[in-house]
């Protein structure tokens, strides 16, 4: 798959992302993943939409597989707020 491609997939798994849309956004990363296996940041986002979709043991084994620890911790704390029902879902450098 062309690079290109890849970019605008995980674009629209991180629109699915932040619409709370956490099946379809799943998907996409899952589909990057299958070309760009290597890459963290599409393991973290896919990370994230596995808890969203409360697979949080699936979440932990992907972030265990690309070895980020801060990553772990950044998923524990939007647990951790999804649970107490104040869940703020942001991607990674926002604001």
């Amino acid at each position: 798959m062309k690079p290109d491609c890849i970019l605008a997939i995980k674009g629209i798994g991180d629109a699915h992302l932040a619409l709370h849309e956490y099946r379809e956004a799943s998907r996409m990363f899952e589909r990057a993943l299958a070309s760009r296996r290597d890459d963290s940041s599409l393991k973290r986002q896919y990370a994230f939409a596995l808890l969203g979709l409360g697979r949080t043991d699936d979440a932990v084994d992907v972030l265990d597989a690309a070895l980020q620890p801060e990553a772990l911790t950044d998923l524990v704390s939007k647990g951790k707020r999804a649970v107490s029902g104040r869940a703020v879902w942001r991607l990674p450098g926002d604001h």
